[in-house]
């Protein structure tokens, strides 16, 4: 009886992993094929960063531990507001911090951080993972395109989560870059326009 217990609960969490998989991919495809239609629409408000920051490393967090993998944020207490849609933001940060982790060995670190720059805000990604090789860094960004190597063999994904990051910054007017160096980790970095940025004032300090 607790042999047939355990497989049941084996294979609940295994459909649990299928259908959060499914639902994924399907809700990936939904807002790529609106966006490239034109059809997406932003709902935007004041964004308050580490809350966010925050929100999305507790949604990270079991990941994370399963792979033994430390998170940590690094934001200014006070950062400004941003002016964006909030779906989108999480979307943003969940898809490259679980993307950070799963390409980052045990025992390594992944740190989310928020600057303030020039009137712009700064969004960086950071791991200590395996590193992406410069002539397959534009490959990330394509749509069902996963670069090639022993992790993505492991945990294989829908190639949707990279592409949907740009997408979605570049609605906000935001530009995503990439520094990476195999063998050295990754940086995804996320940079919002200026007119997004909104005035530093008390509120934003309190």
């Amino acid at each position: 009886m607790h042999i047939q217990t355990e497989t049941m609960r084996e294979y609940g969490a295994l459909i649990l992993e299928s259908g959060r998989h499914l639902l994924g991919l399907i809700s990936g495809i939904l807002d790529l094929s609106r966006i490239e239609a034109g059809r997406y629409e932003l709902h935007e408000e004041s964004i308050d960063l580490e809350f966010l920051a925050q929100s999305a490393v507790s949604q990270c967090r079991p990941m994370a531990e399963e792979a033994k993998v430390t998170i940590e944020i690094d934001a200014p207490s006070d950062l400004p507001h941003l002016w964006a849609e909030m779906r989108a933001m999480r979307q943003i940060l969940f898809n490259l911090l679980s993307n950070a982790i799963k390409f980052t060995p045990e025992d390594g670190k992944v740190t989310v951080t928020f600057q303030y720059l020039d009137g712009h805000i700064v969004t960086c990604v950071r791991d200590t993972g395996i590193g992406i090789d410069e002539k397959d860094q534009e490959l990330v960004f394509q749509a069902f395109q996963q670069v090639d190597n022993t992790l993505s063999r492991e945990h294989p994904g829908s190639g949707l989560g990279l592409p949907l990051v740009k997408h979605l910054a570049e609605l906000h007017g935001a530009v995503v870059t990439l520094d990476s160096q195999l063998g050295k980790g990754s940086c995804f970095t996320v940079t919002f326009p200026k007119d997004r940025v909104m005035a530093l004032t008390e509120d934003n300090l309190s």
